[in-house]
């Protein structure tokens, strides 16, 4: 288990090379003031694997990516996971920045999670990226969670980019500003 302290984001990865993560829970995390990724920021052209890893409880109060930001041309690969009560400012527990490219999902669970703005669960920023989602389930995910009307999307929010989805469970996600 990783835990951060007072406001840090738990892990960052600006790497070519490939990373992979297991068996981990990733706690936490705090960031603010614009920054990415309160548990997990990948930038760069790296490959990122979890499998059996929980994100929960991440806070980012000024930016994007509650539980991961993804941004760069690399993939991300997520196996047997979790994302649960994750927080953003911005977008998402899953978020994809302009310039990143795939994350695929495999058996995960996302769910808890808000967003002040779009995407509550999951959120594609980019016509280059492309998700794949087999045997996921995105439940209970809140976008616009300060109903003030300018977020869209609880569980899902594509700006642009392909969402591919297979044996998912998606339901019981809110968008408060509607």
């Amino acid at each position: 288990t990783r835990t951060g302290a007072t406001a840090y984001r738990i892990f960052s990865f600006n790497t070519t090379q490939a990373v992979e993560l297991r068996a981990l829970t990733i706690n936490k995390g705090k960031v603010s003031g614009g920054a990415t990724g309160a548990g997990i920021n990948k930038v760069n052209s790296g490959t990122l694997t979890l499998t059996n890893v929980t994100v929960s409880n991440n806070i980012n109060s000024g930016g994007n990516g509650g539980g991961l930001f993804n941004n760069g041309t690399g993939t991300v690969t997520i196996r047997q996971s979790a994302f649960t009560g994750n927080r953003a400012n911005n977008n998402k527990a899953i978020s994809n920045g302009a310039s990143s490219r795939s994350i695929a999902l495999e058996n995960v669970t996302i769910s808890g999670n808000a967003a002040a703005v779009h995407g509550g669960g999951v959120f594609a920023n980019s016509s280059a990226v492309v998700i794949n989602m087999d045997s996921v389930t995105i439940a209970s995910n809140t976008a616009d969670n300060d109903a003030n009307g300018t977020g869209n999307g609880g569980g899902i929010f594509r700006k642009a980019g392909v969402v591919n989805i297979k044996n998912t469970l998606i339901g019981d996600n809110v968008d408060k500003g509607k």
